[in-house]
């Protein structure tokens, strides 16, 4: 078990950027996302990893994509012809209207849409690179959701075991149970939130999900840049009240793409996220196409550390249960004992979430079962361990003392704060426990 001195996490996406930096890049980042709207090397880069890291695998969703695979510059007012210097599924053509305002990627770059008898132009609004594989938005109502072409890729890719299936455009808990009828419980639901539909339904949404994603992307371009602050607030509230771990994407590290430093809004965005409480923060463009993807990992780890080094234990006013109450009392204790690590035993990984959105100074070390030893490492502050049923109090403070001073969190005259869930036999329980 390898302990960060961080605890927000870090996904990156591998891509062309940063496939020949595997080792590299694994030195600042706890999870892989696998973008499968972008590549079809889900094999050669799952071969890559090795298992040293989990694995986040992206469905592409419903949404129309340039086809290239070569980087187009365009400038103000070029005319560009679909079918020819951009390439497009051929559905593309019945569903455009001569006027529509059609934008490419996050936003890259807008084109205004001619049909010139049976062809469709395309000028460009201003000045602007149209990436491999970027998305198109389309002026009107599209039918979103898991397509049938995302269950027959997910069928596929079962069989590399990923620890994590992200939905793209989910609408509704319809879409995260199809895709657990093919998942079977394998792999955690990344849930990402990037549609109006998505918000009308968040609650039901996240109650069957294991994760909320901020899209801020395509959810900009649905709701508008100005409502984005106050929608990325809501979720991440919403993610502490269910218990579910909420990934920050889109654009953090955006200057990166081209520039060795970012820039000053992208420090005080990325310090506002953490502070709001989000779980992990994942890079995009900026690992997978970007000029320093190395560098943006680099950036990144040390912009978590230095500003949760000034953000404060916030107690919570209200305590919505006796178990609650139990962890609760754990970071009181952890702030009063000044301990250097809280050790929770926590098979199902419910108590140890729930421990990790009091969020805590210290490393968290859930002792847990091996179906969720990978996948909890996406939460804020837990790092886990695999472990057999422990069924006494005193096997407990045992295992938790060898555990702590083995990975060098605790020493001789050092503390630990020990508890368990509700759900083992050890039952509701709080240790501070000094190591002599």
């Amino acid at each position: 078990m390898e302990v960060r001195k961080r605890k927000t996490k870090i996904i990156a996406t591998l891509g062309p950027s940063s496939e020949n930096f595997i080792d590299e890049l694994l030195r600042n980042v706890d999870i892989i996302r696998i973008n499968l709207a972008h590549t079809s090397s889900i094999e050669k880069y799952v071969n890559m990893i090795e298992g040293r890291v989990p694995i986040l695998l992206d469905l592409p969703g419903s949404k129309f994509r340039i086809l290239n695979d070569n980087i187009i510059s365009v400038k103000k007012g070029q005319r560009l012809t679909f079918g020819n210097e951009i390439k497009v599924d051929d559905s593309f053509y019945s569903l455009v209207n001569d006027g529509d305002l059609l934008t490419i990627g996050d936003g890259d770059l807008k084109i205004m849409v001619n049909k010139v008898e049976d062809k469709i132009i395309g000028t460009a609004l201003e000045n602007g690179i149209i990436y491999p594989h970027r998305g198109i938005s389309l002026p009107k109502e599209m039918p979103y959701g898991v397509t049938d072409n995302d269950l027959r890729l997910l069928d596929s890719i079962m069989r590399f075991d990923p620890d994590f299936i992200g939905i793209s455009f989910v609408t509704s808990e319809l879409d995260i149970k199809k895709v657990k009828n093919v998942t079977n419980e394998k792999s955690w639901i990344v849930s990402k939130i990037e549609r109006k539909e998505s918000l009308n339904n968040l609650v039901n949404i996240a109650k069957l999900s294991d994760v909320l994603m901020i899209a801020r992307g395509d959810l900009g371009l649905e709701v508008g840049l100005e409502n984005i602050p106050f929608i990325q607030k809501y979720i991440i509230k919403l993610g502490k009240k269910t218990k579910k771990p909420v990934i920050l994407a889109t654009q953090v590290l955006e200057s990166m793409v081209n520039s060795p430093t970012p820039v000053r809004a992208e420090v005080i965005d990325i310090a506002n996220s953490i502070s709001q409480g989000v779980d992990a923060i994942m890079l995009s463009d900026e690992t997978a196409i970007g000029k320093h993807p190395l560098e943006a990992t680099q950036v990144l780890n040390k912009l978590i550390l230095g500003i949760e080094g000034n953000i404060k234990i916030k107690v919570p006013v209200k305590i919505g249960s006796l178990e609650d109450s139990i962890y609760f009392s754990a970071i009181m204790s952890l702030k009063l004992s000044k301990a250097k690590a809280l050790v929770i035993y926590s098979p199902s990984g419910n108590g140890a979430i729930r421990i990790s959105k009091l969020r805590p100074n210290v490393p968290i070390i859930a002792l847990v079962n091996k179906n969720i030893e990978r996948k909890l490492s996406i939460a804020f502050g837990i790092y886990t361990v695999k472990i057999d049923p422990i069924n006494s109090v005193d096997e407990l403070i045992k295992i938790s003392r060898i555990i702590s001073i083995d990975s060098g969190l605790a020493k001789k005259g050092d503390s630990l704060v020990i508890t368990a869930e509700n759900s083992t036999k050890i039952g509701k329980f709080i240790k501070i426990e000094d190591i002599r």
